[in-house]
């Protein structure tokens, strides 16, 4: 399972998984799974923050996520502009 536990999978598909038009969390975790194990995107971006976490962002999609040391997945989701920043500098933000 790429969440820590069931609890943390549903709540992140409560969360974000309308944003990827999926139905069960199932699928959202299969996504999720997808973007942050396998294959880097063309296009899409990745860095390492200092504690080892993998930060993934797809400039194209504006999927965001962040992969533990341990291949857990932390979150999953559409990054979406604020006033302050944008997708991008939100992605790069998460690299610091």
């Amino acid at each position: 399972m790429p969440f820590k536990h069931r609890a943390a999978l549903e709540r992140h598909f409560i969360g974000h998984g309308e944003d990827f038009a999926v139905k069960t969390a199932d699928e959202y975790e299969r996504l999720a799974e997808a973007f942050m194990r396998g294959p880097l995107r063309d296009g899409a971006r990745e860095c390492f923050k200092r504690t080892g976490e993998l930060v993934r962002f797809d400039p194209r999609t504006a999927e965001f996520g962040v992969l533990s040391q341990d291949g857990i997945v932390y979150t999953f989701m559409i990054a979406r502009p604020s006033s302050d920043q944008t997708p991008l500098q939100y992605f790069l933000s998460n690299c610091q």
